[in-house]
């Protein structure tokens, strides 16, 4: 189930506009052969910048409850006649108050319509998705770790520079999978040579894994012609660093540089934003 500030017809959902049947009666400023479309639109709070009257099409599914803390990455299939924005907000509240949002297109990104463009001048319909600039407001498509998310759907259609047309979304399929992970394997000749500092060095990975969810370590190879039995722990996933530390130095906490390091790194795949506004795994 979910909100939108459309109508069902056939299975495919088409904005409704903001003009009644009331408006057609004797004295309105329309009669019936000026009825030339079922959308149509009269009023706008951002006109000024889209150029046209009117609002998206938007859709928005209820609060999605995972049952408990996840780490997931989203996969979102939108068709529709118009170019669509997933806009997608993730957090532990039960209301998602204090939500993460992903991706955006107004600041309020309310099924009213009201708030202003995030992009500005650059509007749906005029861009190809995935191309454009990146949103002022927002944060990159990536996984997250979290209990509740919701999804909000935005569909643009114009036919000129200055008049809205019908947008219509056709389906929407949303995917939270928190298996099919990527993963990296990355050997270290010397963990000197890396960034960050002898407590912190940073893992050099090459591809996209975020959040990471898992950090394995083997310094069995170690010929650094320092005695001693080590341990490489990870000081943080989210900025990807590690220290490893001789266990015979029990003063030791601020570790030490290593050789032969072998690093295995677990997480959630890269996400991409598709030319039909839907969010995929990356394949690049």
């Amino acid at each position: 189930m979910g909100t939108h500030n459309g109508y069902v017809e056939d299975g495919d959902l088409l904005h409704k506009g903001d003009l009644t049947w009331a408006d057609l009666e004797p004295g309105s400023s329309l009669s019936w052969d000026e009825w030339s479309k079922w959308t149509t639109y009269t009023s706008t709070g951002n006109q000024s910048v889209s150029g046209a009257k009117g609002t998206p099409l938007i859709y928005q599914t209820d609060i999605i409850d995972l049952g408990a803390t996840k780490t997931v990455y989203p996969q979102i299939t939108v068709g529709c006649q118009g170019t669509a924005k997933v806009v997608i907000e993730h957090g532990d509240a039960s209301n998602l108050s204090g939500a993460t949002v992903l991706g955006s297109y107004t600041s309020t990104n309310a099924l009213n319509g009201t708030g202003n463009y995030d992009e500005t001048y650059y509007i749906l319909d005029y861009v190809t998705s995935g191309y454009e600039q990146p949103d002022k407001n927002t944060t990159a498509y990536t996984g997250f770790t979290n209990r509740y998310v919701r999804i909000t759907i935005f569909v643009e259609r114009f036919t000129s520079a200055t008049e809205r047309g019908e947008p219509v979304m056709t389906y929407l399929n949303v995917e939270l999978i928190d298996k099919d992970t990527e993963q990296e394997f990355i050997t270290v000749a010397d963990t000197s040579t890396l960034s960050g500092t002898v407590g912190a060095r940073v893992i050099p990975l090459t591809k996209t894994i975020a959040p990471i969810t898992q950090i394995f370590y083997s310094d069995t190879l170690n010929t650094s012609g320092t005695d001693g039995k080590y341990i490489t722990k990870t000081v943080s996933k989210a900025n990807k660093t590690f220290k490893t530390i001789n266990l015979d130095l029990f003063e030791d906490t601020t570790g030490i540089d290593t050789t032969n390091l072998d690093i295995h790194v677990i997480g959630m795949p890269a996400l991409a934003e598709q030319e039909s506004g839907s969010i995929e795994r990356s394949t690049v």
